[in-house]
């Protein structure tokens, strides 16, 4: 499958600068662009908890042949799919924003560009702030807004869907995950940490540890630079750069060769640079796409 033909990086920047073009939002089940239809993937009314503080609601993207959208981290081009809940002023509660759960993705290429995503149907989740106030039986409109880039062979564009969800408060500590939530949360395996070697400065090559043999379709995909976030008050994630390619290690596993840099702060000041990285690997097993978070930690020098 492709994922954007060799045209992209023309019809990205003509879709970016054309924004009187970009349609409005289109409403649950109602195709949106290059046919991409988005609606809730839950009966309603979705319960959600207060317990934690944070509640999730997913959302179903059914894509036409040959159309895709994007991961987290887009790739070499692309817009990332974002999905941002408004709930009434009672339900809200402040706090920094979390990425979308997505699925693990699949690395295409094509026209020698490399692109970060999904193809025919793929569920995700937005995560949103709730606050601790509400009761149980407490019911109200989640409004859901979508937006992702659709690509095929020929173009790539900019679409939103404007969902609302009915949900209602339950017990605290007692939601229960949606049936779509609970596969895309078991499509991924326990986080690993394994010892990453600089090579060369700035060049980093480690495992991709907890990949069964019988793996096949195995890929490396970078966390996105906005979300290689602080661990503490003066560290951060080192960001990989660039679309690293899985490879075979000649033991019947697979390694990573990367060029990783510090992350900078807006007023172009770099952070003192962390012996860590992070990434997820996905491979396809038993017809199953599954991933794991991986961890990378450069190894003191020898």
């Amino acid at each position: 499958m492709k994922l954007i033909g060799p045209g992209l990086g023309l019809a990205f920047g003509l879709v970016l600068r054309a924004g009187s073009a970009v349609a409005a939002p289109v409403g649950a089940g109602e195709p949106g662009a290059l046919g991409v239809v988005v609606t809730p993937a839950a009966e309603e009314p979705v319960t959600l908890s207060t317990g934690s503080g944070w509640s999730r609601l997913p959302v179903r993207f059914t894509l036409p042949d040959g159309v895709h959208v994007y991961w987290l981290n887009p790739g070499e081009a692309g817009m990332p799919t974002r999905l941002d809940v408004d709930l009434p002023a009672a339900w809200s509660r402040q706090a920094p924003t979390r990425d979308p759960v997505m699925p693990p993705p699949e690395r295409f290429e094509s026209g020698g560009v490399v692109g970060f995503g999904y193809a025919d149907e793929v569920v995700m989740l937005a995560e949103f702030p709730i606050a601790p106030s509400l009761a149980v039986g407490d019911e109200a409109t989640a409004e859901v807004e979508v937006r992702y880039l659709a690509c095929d062979d020929q173009r790539c564009v900019p679409g939103s869907a404007a969902l609302g969800v009915e949900v209602v408060i339950g017990e605290p500590w007692q939601r229960s995950a949606t049936p779509a939530e609970q596969a895309l949360r078991a499509a991924y395996d326990a986080p690993r940490i394994v010892e990453a070697e600089e090579v060369e400065p700035g060049t980093w090559a480690f495992p991709l540890a907890g990949v069964p043999a019988a793996a096949t379709a195995v890929g490396f995909f970078p966390l996105p630079r906005e979300s290689a976030e602080p661990l503490g008050d003066h560290a951060s994630l080192r960001v990989i750069e660039g679309v690293p390619a899985a490879e075979p290690d000649g033991q019947g596993g697979h390694r990573v060769t990367a060029a990783v840099t510090p992350r900078t702060r807006h007023a172009g000041v770099a952070h003192p640079s962390p012996p860590w990285t992070a990434g997820v690997v996905a491979y396809t097993l038993d017809g199953e796409r599954r991933a794991l978070p991986l961890l990378g930690v450069r190894s003191p020098p020898r």
